[in-house]
């Protein structure tokens, strides 16, 4: 269908590079337009947020399926449960139930809770401390934008268009795929660290202001209707031209 097109929408500019490399379009027809999500009411951040808690709850919003890597992220997280963490996995999926039984083969059943689909994502967002999104591939994954939208900081793999949405080192950290000892390191730093946690997540939800709410994206993608729309006007036929 490229050839039938005006112009051609990416949600991120790795995938703009692929189109690219796969000749799907030309430079001047494929624009990127990042993924943007409707704000809700803002997580309520303070300075006492920065103070230890007894329990860090860390949270990823996935399908249990190929492209995501829950057992990399368990793996990494069997070798820190000496700290005070817990772990929420939102989400179903075929890889599910094997999930489950991995946690118990690592002695982590106290500390791991499937929640299974949710209906209120942003809930659970908003009473967790650590954003993590472990996958093998990714777009622009939108529950990364809902966890900056929660003022979570956010772990995830380097995969992708993620780095356009998360700025390593200012609103998150980004390990790279496959990267255990990575990720391991990682989240030590941010489990035991909770004025960056702090910091990240005010600076994830101030980048979501300016970046990614849902107008944003819908602004801008109406910019890219209306500039095809200009083109094709001008390249009518003017009035006085009849058909005959």
């Amino acid at each position: 269908m490229a050839g039938l097109c005006s112009k051609i929408i990416t949600v991120s500019n790795y995938d703009r590079a692929i189109a690219l490399d796969s000749n799907v379009g030309s430079e001047e027809k494929l624009v990127t337009v990042h993924n943007g999500v409707p704000d809700l009411d803002s997580r309520s951040l303070s300075e006492d947020e920065g103070e230890a808690k007894e329990l860090v709850r860390l949270i990823m919003v996935a399908r249990f399926e190929e492209p995501k890597d829950q057992k990399l992220l368990l793996e990494a997280l069997s070798e820190l449960s000496h700290l005070p963490w817990v772990m929420e996995f939102v989400g179903d999926g075929p890889k599910l139930e094997s999930m489950k039984e991995l946690t118990v083969e690592l002695g982590l059943g106290d500390k791991v809770y499937f929640l299974g689909s949710q209906g209120n994502v942003a809930a659970n967002l908003r009473r967790a401390d650590l954003f993590v999104l472990i996958s093998r591939w990714e777009g622009l994954p939108l529950t990364i934008l809902e966890a900056m939208r929660a003022g979570l900081p956010v772990v995830a793999s380097n995969v992708g268009g993620v780095s356009e949405a998360v700025i390593d080192g200012e609103t998150g950290l980004l390990v790279p795929r496959d990267g255990k000892g990575d990720l391991e390191r990682t989240l030590c730093r941010l489990v035991t660290n909770p004025q960056e946690r702090l910091e990240m997540g005010l600076a994830g939800r101030s980048r979501y202001d300016s970046e990614f709410t849902f107008e944003a994206m819908r602004q801008k993608t109406l910019m890219v209707y209306r500039d095809v729309l200009s083109v094709e006007s001008s390249n009518e036929l003017p009035p006085e031209v009849g058909i005959r």
